[in-house]
């Protein structure tokens, strides 16, 4: 293998309808464009807010999903928060699923062993509805199935600190 197929490679995250993710040792050598910490430093300032309630806008190809990643992991996850992803494109649950697990470096969240996901959509490679359980950490689902269930508009009420995004 040429060394540019190998560093592919080490990018490269099967992605799974669930399963559990283990911090990696070491850094993120990826830094984030100024606009990107821009938007996590308002994030910050937004989520000391008791009205805490926000978008991320960034053009196509500006980050939104590496940034809101990032953020997630060390303002929810390291503080053992659950996520609600919400996406109306099956590829873009995926996406963020792949850039959780990309960027879950033990710098990053220090204070969790693991965390658990699941994805949720139509498609018969991710799972159902039924299959939610209170030991996810992160839900990434596809907007359609959050219409059709109820079930989840209960889980998010009961849950304190689930940060619900889309």
């Amino acid at each position: 293998k040429s060394k540019a197929e190998a560093v592919v490679m080490q990018d490269y995250i099967e992605v799974e309808s669930y399963g559990k993710v283990f911090p990696k040792k070491g850094a993120n050598n990826r830094m984030p464009y100024a606009h990107q910490k821009g938007a996590m430093e308002n994030l910050n300032i937004i989520n000391a807010s008791r009205q805490y309630s926000t978008m991320i806008v960034l053009p196509t190809g500006g980050g939104k999903t590496y940034t809101m990643s990032m953020w997630l992991l060390k303002n929810a996850l390291d503080q053992k928060k659950k996520i609600l992803w919400i996406a109306h494109r099956q590829m873009l649950l995926d996406q963020a699923a792949e850039s959780f697990q990309k960027f879950a470096y033990s710098e990053v969240i220090p204070h969790i062993p693991f965390f658990q996901y699941r994805i949720i959509s139509g498609a018969s490679c991710h799972d159902r509805m039924i299959d939610i359980h209170n030991r996810q950490s992160v839900d990434y689902q596809q907007g359609q199935c959050w219409k059709r269930h109820q079930r989840i508009g209960h889980l998010v009420k009961r849950r304190k600190g689930y940060f619900p995004c889309h």
